[in-house]
């Protein structure tokens, strides 16, 4: 039922932890204890991540072919820098060139740029006119 490549030694699990501090073996063999159906479950699981971690990552070679590795590298600083994250994000970014705007030293960034899939975030700041305004033209009114 299980996968026949599981090892039990717990330094083969391939490097990846958990946020919770337990690597992939180790819950892997957790979920032993509960049963054999969990502990296949849960390497599924496990599987399933890593898959879709490289399929996400190819994506990301595909973007930086068709933009620059420069731009990419550029688009992803400021994301990360945002604590914003995702491919539907690096191509927002990238298709609308924001990844080439200067930021001002003395600019505050955050709720400057209102992202179409994180609606409710510039609400959240009491903001919203406000960055949509600066978001649609990138000039701030005075007031």
């Amino acid at each position: 039922m299980c996968n026949p490549s599981f090892s039990a030694d717990p330094h083969e699990d391939g490097g990846i932890s958990s946020r919770a501090g337990r690597s992939r073996g180790q819950m892997i063999r957790q979920a032993y204890t509960v049963g054999p159906a969990t502990a296949w479950f849960i390497e599924g699981l496990w599987n399933q991540a890593v898959q879709e971690a490289y399929w996400q990552s190819l994506e990301v070679f595909q973007v930086a072919s068709w933009y620059s590795p420069q731009r990419v590298e550029r688009a992803l600083t400021r994301l990360l820098d945002r604590k914003v994250a995702g491919l539907d994000a690096l191509r927002f970014v990238l298709a609308q060139e924001l990844d080439r705007l200067c930021e001002r030293s003395d600019a505050d960034l955050y709720g400057q740029i209102e992202f179409p899939f994180m609606r409710g975030t510039a609400q959240q700041s009491g903001n919203a006119d406000a960055s949509a305004a600066v978001s649609r033209t990138g000039l701030r009114a005075s007031g």
